[in-house]
């Protein structure tokens, strides 16, 4: 879906290259503790999580080869792969083991925040003139961003509830659909291809955590 809206609109090549990356990256991190505030499978999510973690090995750099091909660097593409998923996957093992989250304690939303502020005002800076100067395009991106998550995130919800899909597997089934690892698309996309093809999955943070909301009341 986030392909076929991007290729509908004639985007600049790194606008289209912001959007082919977050195609390609797995799902959020954040589905999981998702799941158990909506009262979802959080078995399943977990599981489905490590899967598509590990499959996102091959996958990601796959699909961004496929549509992005002889214009991707595919060693700046392994490398930053192994920054972002493989030395994280074992950072958490030695912080678990030495129970690091338990003695953050309530700091620890903190840190996440602050980490994820940082991120975003420093994309969001450096673009800072296409949003000022390019309405027609920050609409375009609105448009995908909420297509992307309300609108998906509805079908599946409904196409679930129509096959009699139990309602905790279905609300795991809704939260996959909706969300993907902005934080990872952005790294990607910038390490990749520069500033300018962060944008879409920049403007789709709000519409992910807004759509948190909404899927509150809809479940």
């Amino acid at each position: 879906m986030i392909l076929i809206l991007g290729w509908l609109f004639d985007f600049s090549w790194y606008i289209w290259a912001g959007i082919v990356v977050m195609a390609a990256v797995p799902p959020a991190v954040a589905v999981i503790p998702f799941t158990e505030l909506l009262k979802g499978d959080s078995e399943l999510s977990v599981g489905a999580t490590t899967v598509l973690y590990i499959a996102s090995l091959i996958l990601t750099p796959l699909i961004i080869l496929l549509f992005l091909g002889a214009d991707t660097d595919i060693w700046e593409l392994v490398k930053a792969l192994i920054l972002m998923i493989i030395i994280p996957l074992f950072i958490s093992r030695v912080l678990r083991e030495y129970k690091t989250d338990e003695k953050l304690g309530d700091y620890k939303p903190a840190i996440i925040n602050l980490a994820f502020a940082v991120l975003i005002f420093t994309v969001i800076g450096i673009n800072r003139s296409v949003f000022f100067e390019n309405i027609h395009l920050v609409i375009a991106l609105i448009f995908i961003s909420m297509m992307r998550t309300f609108a998906i995130g509805t079908i599946i919800f409904s196409l679930a509830q129509k096959a009699k899909i139990p309602r905790a597997r279905n609300v795991t089934y809704t939260l996959f659909a909706s969300y993907k690892n902005l934080g990872l698309a952005i790294v990607l996309a910038f390490g990749l291809f520069g500033a300018v093809a962060t944008i879409p999955a920049t403007i789709c943070i709000p519409f992910e955590i807004l759509t948190f909301i909404y899927l509150k009341k809809l479940i």
